[in-house]
């Protein structure tokens, strides 16, 4: 099943200008920091992705889970809850990247105290590091409303997703929208388009707040519901 996995996986990404269009998905880091996150929602679970340390040669992720019905979404302050050792959680893991080989180097679950084994087909990150990544363009992107039966009647608005920061909803947001393609390797999402929405008012924020993956037979939607900066970590793994 397609999980907060891929998202993760999607970042896991590394360097170029945040003003131009990257060319593949591990060019988005360059300008992020440690402690931005993003927080999603996908069955009813809500999920916690921060960015715990970023070097020239390692990023280190930490994801927590918790359920829904556990917390209050319209009262919780994330950066506390962290800091709290997330009252509640389900899971806690810590992910270490080689930025160079793209490759994942450690693996260590907070929540069972232990060092994890992920195996080659789990880890989505060292095929997704080098797709390249392509701007949708405006024609192209997700509308509101049907669609007309002539295209050249189609004056619909673009449809973009929420974007809250630091619990706040913002007004009107603006989305770069890229899109890159899974490989033909016979998997679930075998040549599966996957579409990533990057907010245009803050370049700097490496997360999407929406990303769908597409295709005839299959699809998956994760929505953000809320992110911002200095999330510090109060973990320490094990020697």
């Amino acid at each position: 099943m397609v999980s907060m996995k891929i998202l993760l996986s999607l970042l896991l990404l590394t360097a170029s200008p945040v003003f131009a269009a990257p060319s593949c998905l591990q060019q988005k880091f360059q300008q992020a920091q440690a402690g931005d996150f993003v927080v999603t929602v996908q069955e009813k679970n809500c999920s916690l992705l921060f960015i715990r340390s970023l070097t020239a040669d390692t990023l280190q992720l930490e994801e927590i889970s918790i359920p829904e019905h556990l917390i209050d979404l319209k009262k919780i302050d994330w950066k506390k809850w962290v800091g709290q050792k997330a009252p509640g959680h389900t899971s806690w893991t810590l992910f270490e990247i080689d930025r160079k080989t793209h490759e994942l180097t450690k693996c260590f679950s907070f929540s069972k105290n232990g060092w994890l084994y992920l195996d080659p087909s789990e880890q989505f990150l060292t095929r997704l590091l080098s797709l390249p990544l392509q701007t949708v363009l405006e024609k192209d992107r997700k509308k509101i409303g049907p669609q007309p039966s002539n295209p050249e009647d189609d004056h619909r608005s673009l449809w973009n997703p929420p974007l809250v920061v630091e619990g706040k909803k913002m007004d009107k947001p603006v989305y770069d929208v890229m899109q890159t393609q899974w490989p033909d390797d016979g998997s679930r999402l075998s040549r599966c388009a996957i579409e990533l929405y990057f907010s245009k008012s803050h370049p700097q924020f490496p997360f999407p707040y929406w990303l769908e993956v597409k295709s005839p037979h299959y699809s998956f939607k994760l929505r953000a519901i809320d992110s911002g900066h200095g999330v510090t970590s109060p973990m320490q793994p094990q020697p």
